[in-house]
C-alpha cells in the first residue's frame, strides 16, 4: 500500500512527500525476555502508539521484523522530522503491560527521508534506511534526517 500510494503520487502530483523508518531498538530482547507472543503484544502497542500521532492522511505499515514504514503525503523533511520525533518521545514515555508481573519500556530509532531530494520509491526509500542505520550507529533512541547525511 505504501509503495503504492507513493508511485501514484510522485508520478502523478509531484508533491513533497516523506517517508519514515523506525526501528524498535533492542526488539530481540523481548522475544527473549518474554517470548513470542509478548513481541506480538509489542509489536501491536508500538503500532498503535505510532497510528495515534499521525494525520488521517498518513499511511503507516510494519516493513519487516520489528520495523514500521510511515508515509506522510505533503510533508517537508522539517514536518516529517517533527513528527518522527513525536512518534519517539510517544513511545519512550509509554510502558506496556505484558502481564501482571512484568512491563517493557521501549525506544525507537529512525530514518527520514523526503522526495524533495529526487528518486523513485527505491530511492528515497533506500536513503531513509540509511539515516535510520545512522540513528542506531548513534546510540540509537533518535531520529536521523536523510537531509542530515551526505550523498552515497
Amino acid at each position: 500500500e505504501v509503495t503504492r500510494q507513493y508511485s501514484t503520487r510522485a508520478t502523478t502530483l509531484g508533491n513533497e512527500d516523506s517517508l519514515i523508518i523506525f526501528d524498535i531498538d533492542h526488539f530481540k530482547r523481548v522475544n527473549d525476555t518474554f517470548g513470542h507472543d509478548a513481541g506480538d503484544l509489542v509489536l501491536k502497542e508500538v503500532a498503535s502508539r505510532i497510528k495515534m500521532q499521525l494525520r488521517d492522511s498518513d499511511i503507516v505499515a510494519r516493513w519487516g521484523g520489528e520495523e514500521f514504514i510511515v508515509f506522510l503525503p505533503n510533508s517537508s523533511s522539517q514536518s516529517a522530522i517533527k513528527s518522527a520525533e513525536r512518534i519517539r518521545e510517544a513511545v519512550a514515555k509509554s510502558v506496556i503491560t505484558i502481564d501482571d508481573k512484568s512491563c517493557i519500556e521501549l525506544t525507537l530509532s529512525a530514518g527520514v527521508s523526503t522526495s524533495n531530494r529526487g528518486g523513485n520509491f527505491a530511492q528515497v526509500l533506500s536513503r531513509a534506511d540509511q539515516a535510520l542505520y545512522a540513528a542506531k550507529s548513534q546510540g540509537r533512541n533518535r531520529v536521523v534526517s536523510m537531509d542530515d547525511c551526505p550523498e552515497p
